[in-house]
């Protein structure tokens, strides 16, 4: 059974506004958000985090036709760019923590303390998570005050911000900038670990702005926003063929970055062959709709039962 993410939203702010974002985010993929602005990436991603509490907004945020409030806020889990670890705890000790926090609600925890089986099957979640992180090499290791002299502020730590998130088995996962600070081979490996996330049947959706090729090969479906529209919403193996295409024009030349490529057409560097003057943000989101690309949002289906076990089956964690 299909639990997808649908989007559909519109946003005005003061500096940094989102016009008419439509795109749908469906679990077992890896959805990324791109685009120039950062501002706008962050946007969008704290709208559907719920962590977004100033400025107007409009429109719709649901997951299978469940809209914003507590069902939706139950089944979403927000990992920030930064996050707060307790120096001195172990990896494990940490994630722990964070498990006894986070599921104590769980409905097949009806105490931490009292019942032996209870606290069992929290160690083996958390060893799932760990396991699935790559973190069960590393799950003693002391969490420094100063970690950048350990060389943990990028991978290893970024793993344990996911699998803190994680822990709750949300079926969404909307991820701030993951990749910032990272070298392209520490961000493959966050990318890599967010692909099998996605593969165990949750929606990641996660904002970036130039992604290294290897980890921009994980990611299944993008999001490309330019000055508040969205020029592009759907796979990204369709994104050479959209902006090439008779329709819209533009031409990568051989051997040229693919995302290189599609943030220039965003940001307005690129110019199509048969326009001198380039089109506007709006009107390449009008040859989005109009094009077999586009991902259209559906916003009705059933609700999402929140931690259910019929949720915790689809997502793979049924032997937890």
């Amino acid at each position: 059974m299909l639990y997808p993410l649908f989007v559909a939203c519109v946003v005005q702010a003061d500096a940094e506004s989102l016009h008419r974002v439509n795109f749908r985010a469906t679990q077992g993929n890896v959805t990324a958000i791109m685009g120039p602005s950062v501002g706008e990436r962050r946007t969008l991603t704290d709208l559907m985090g719920e962590r977004r509490h100033y400025g107007s907004f409009e429109g719709q945020i649901k997951i299978n036709g469940g809209r914003q409030g507590s069902s939706y806020s139950e089944n979403v889990a927000f990992v920030p760019r930064r996050s707060l670890y307790m120096p001195g705890l172990t990896y494990y000790e940490m994630l722990m923590y964070s498990a006894r926090l986070r599921i104590a609600n769980d409905m097949f925890l009806i105490t931490l303390t009292s019942a032996p089986e209870a606290v069992a099957l929290v160690k083996r979640r958390v060893d799932d998570v760990l396991e699935m992180m790559g973190l069960t090499k590393i799950k003693n290791r002391l969490i420094d005050e100063r970690p950048q002299l350990r060389g943990e502020l990028g991978g290893d730590l970024r793993r344990l911000s996911i699998a803190m998130e994680i822990i709750a088995l949300p079926a969404v996962m909307i991820l701030d900038d993951p990749l910032f600070g990272m070298d392209p081979s520490e961000a493959y490996g966050i990318m890599n670990r967010l692909k099998q996330v996605a593969l165990r049947g949750h929606v990641v959706v996660c904002s970036m702005f130039k992604p290294a090729p290897r980890a921009f090969e994980m990611v299944d479906q993008v999001v490309l926003l330019s000055c508040g529209w969205t020029v592009f919403a759907g796979k990204r193996d369709n994104l050479k063929s959209h902006f090439c295409s008779k329709a819209v024009g533009y031409e990568m030349l051989k051997g040229s970055n693919l995302v290189d490529f599609v943030l220039d057409v965003a940001s307005g560097v690129e110019r199509p062959r048969s326009k001198r003057e380039g089109y506007s943000a709006e009107e390449l989101q009008e040859k989005l709709e109009q094009s077999g690309a586009f991902i259209a949002p559906v916003l009705t289906g059933p609700d999402v039962e929140a931690n259910g076990a019929e949720v915790l089956a689809w997502l793979g964690y049924a032997h937890v």
